[in-house]
């Protein structure tokens, strides 16, 4: 839970300050969505005020956290929960194609997955591209990785 955005290091968080500052947004929230032992996403939430949430916020969070994560294994079970999800545009790694990707990228640059699924994020970040977008791309080899010296491999500009 961070209240008070607008005094985060920038040079931790580089896109998100200016551009939660930007759309108002004070203080940022976040809980995570586990069955089991698995994370399977967050609930995330904001404020236009720099504060903390409240102890009656935060049970109420709380509470919506876990009613969303038992509903969660009787909607994936029929296919889809019908929740319309954007491509954030700096989206989160929580979906197969990037995860696809990232493996692919991990052989292709013989790197470890943190180093491969970074590299993607920051392809994405500087094109202001959504993760997804670059992660389909990557999995379609529409984009081929450049190895840490900058030499290409064949197709477009690598992640």
């Amino acid at each position: 839970m961070l209240a008070g955005v607008r005094h985060l290091p920038h040079s931790r968080w580089a896109g998100f300050v200016p551009g939660a500052v930007g759309l108002g947004v004070q203080s940022v929230f976040g809980l995570p969505l586990r069955l089991g032992a698995v994370r399977v996403g967050a609930l995330t939430g904001h404020r236009c005020e720099a504060r903390d949430l409240t102890d009656e916020g935060l049970t109420a969070a709380l509470a919506l956290r876990d009613a969303l994560t038992h509903h969660l294994p009787a909607t994936s079970s029929r296919g889809g929960t019908g929740v319309q999800v954007r491509d954030e545009p700096h989206g989160t790694p929580h979906r197969a194609v990037v995860h696809q990707a990232t493996g692919m990228l991990c052989v292709d640059l013989g790197a470890d997955l943190a180093t491969a699924l970074g590299r993607l994020r920051a392809y994405a970040f500087a094109r202001g591209r959504p993760s997804v977008a670059v992660a389909r791309d990557a999995v379609a080899r529409r984009l081929r990785p450049a190895d840490d010296r900058g030499r290409r491999d064949t197709g477009r500009e690598p992640p």
